[in-house]
């Protein structure tokens, strides 16, 4: 018999308002895509938040496997007016946080380990009802894109009647199997410009983080080999 479905929404408010500092929490998907959020927390913040989670994970994947120190399960950054925090779930999911200066981070690990059995269950991308974000003209947010970020080709897709509409950005890139740890990707999609361009940020930041790593020694290079077959044979990664 096959398991029902949870209400992610429902069980993120349920974090949300459980662990004090907790401000906004959001699950997301590998690619950086959130598949559901804390009621309150606005699209676009959902879609920076997932963004930055994949980028976050991408790089400390990339850090594991020079250090041949195992998976991620949790980074924490203090922002300095807050913390940002992502769970690793297994995969490829993870939860991202942002909370106050004086968040909960102990009791909020607690909590998403409980709750991860419940994230697993999560099948189709799920808002909380937080508000949208007024997108400007389609056509002038593509040509503003493509000045940011120059290394992609950039389009707008109008909505069909049996598909949605969206930005799309491409680029030619490597399929290797490191590229793949790190959450880099040839082509990403988007419903709004301000997704689109919270995703590419993280992309090429973690491209940047990468170029840094293939200018490493041979025998750093070994080492990076070593882990990353580790990590991708890992279950919880």
């Amino acid at each position: 018999m096959p398991e029902t479905p949870v209400d992610a929404v429902g069980v993120l408010d349920r974090l949300a308002s459980g662990v004090p500092g907790v401000e906004a929490i959001v699950l997301a998907d590998r690619s950086g895509r959130p598949l559901a959020s804390s009621t309150g927390t606005a699209a676009g913040d959902a879609d920076r938040l997932a963004a930055v989670a994949g980028g976050v994970s991408g790089l400390a994947g990339a850090a594991m496997a020079l250090l041949n120190t195992g998976v991620l399960e949790q980074a924490a950054i203090d922002l300095g007016h807050g913390h940002l925090v992502v769970h690793a779930l297994g995969g490829g999911r993870r939860i991202v946080a942002l909370t106050s200066p004086d968040g909960d981070l102990s009791a909020l690990e607690r909590e998403v380990r409980d709750a991860s059995s419940e994230f697993s269950l999560v099948q189709q991308p799920q808002r909380a009802a937080g508000g949208g974000e007024e997108e400007a003209d389609p056509l002038a947010q593509v040509h503003r894109l493509t000045e940011r970020f120059p290394g992609w080709r950039i389009r707008y897709e109008v909505p069909a009647p049996a598909a949605a509409g969206g930005f799309t950005a491409e680029r030619d890139h490597s399929s290797e199997d490191l590229f793949v740890l790190l959450g880099l990707l040839n082509a990403v999609h988007a419903r709004t410009g301000a997704e689109l361009e919270a995703r590419l940020a993280i992309q090429d930041a973690v491209s940047t983080g990468l170029d840094a790593i293939t200018s490493l020694s041979p025998a750093s290079w070994n080492s990076i080999e070593r882990g990353l077959a580790a990590l991708l044979r890992d279950p919880r990664f």
